[in-house]
């Protein structure tokens, strides 16, 4: 029987407008973005449709906006009698809106979780970015993986991402940021966020986020689920739990996510789906790639990366 995995984005995938179109032609679409409006007290359709880029970039809005986009392409896929999701996996905080169409949290405590890791790593102290640097194609991931941890070192950052055969994204203090931007040059990309994540400099606001995530009820057990951090394929609500909890300092391990993912037919992405596609790529074989994005009938066939 066909398997299809579903894919959540994170953070620098947000635009401005994300759902609009979806949620005026799906009541489904419609109703998460009411229900997270709800819960968080925001106006999340403003927030995603009319808001300034530059707003929306924010990181205590684009997790929230992000997260919301993912669960309303979702649940008008569901509604709209799309293939069943045998697997659910995000990048980064995009892990939230997995545990939630996996069946582990609702729609509310997504969003409100959502929200919260927003403003938490918003806050964080100090300042820090980060930096997507290309690397050599290698044959073995653990090579890689190795490669990218020596990389850091030398430069006194951390590994904030495994995005890729050819992808690794370095976290830390703006100084060594620059260090590594110049003599890296030409195969390195500062990315536009406000801090280091996924990194040591996250470390101060990690126990209130677990604080938090401890008074959150999560499923004990539900669909299968596969750590952001690890890329194991989980049943069990405290895995998730654990996974989540990892995903402000731990790096986000999406290569070995993409080679979990093998064991499925199909890739759906949900949401603001472009960079999570190009990031597939490499381990698209000959599998379809759909986005269920603007329009539900990309989850009929009509969509391929």
């Amino acid at each position: 029987m066909s398997q299809t995995i579903g894919l959540f984005p994170g953070q620098g995938s947000q635009y401005v407008g994300m759902g609009n179109r979806l949620a005026k032609g799906n009541a489904a679409a419609a109703a998460v973005f009411d229900r997270a409006g709800t819960a968080t007290g925001v106006d999340v359709r403003q927030l995603c449709w009319e808001t300034d880029s530059a707003e929306l970039e924010r990181t205590e809005n684009a997790q929230l906006a992000l997260t919301v986009f993912s669960l309303a392409a979702h649940s008008a896929y569901e509604s709209g009698g799309g293939a069943p999701i045998d697997g659910c996996a995000g990048h980064s905080v995009g892990a939230i809106a997995a545990a939630a169409a996996a069946g582990y949290l609702s729609i509310e405590s997504a969003s409100v979780l959502a929200q919260t890791r927003g403003r938490l790593m918003a806050r964080a102290p100090g300042s820090g970015g980060m930096l997507a640097v290309a690397v050599p194609a290698r044959d073995l991931a653990e090579e890689g993986r190795k490669a990218g941890q020596d990389m850091a070192l030398a430069f006194g950052l951390d590994v904030a991402a495994h995005n890729g055969p050819r992808q690794i994204v370095l976290s830390g203090a703006a100084p060594s940021l620059d260090m590594a931007a110049a003599a890296l040059g030409a195969k390195a990309k500062r990315l536009s966020v406000s801090h280091a994540f996924h990194s040591r400099l996250m470390g101060p606001v990690e126990a209130e986020w677990h604080e938090v995530l401890d008074s959150v009820g999560i499923a004990k057990a539900a669909g299968t689920y596969i750590g952001c951090t690890d890329a194991r394929p989980t049943r069990r609500g405290t895995d998730v739990l654990a996974d989540l909890k990892r995903g402000l300092c731990h790096p986000v391990m999406w290569s070995s996510v993409m080679e979990e993912s093998r064991a499925y037919d199909r890739l759906c992405i949900f949401g603001s789906g472009r960079a999570i596609a190009r990031l597939a790529r490499p381990y698209q074989q000959s599998r379809e790639v759909l986005i269920v994005e603007d329009n539900v009938k990309l989850a009929e066939g009509a969509g391929r990366a």
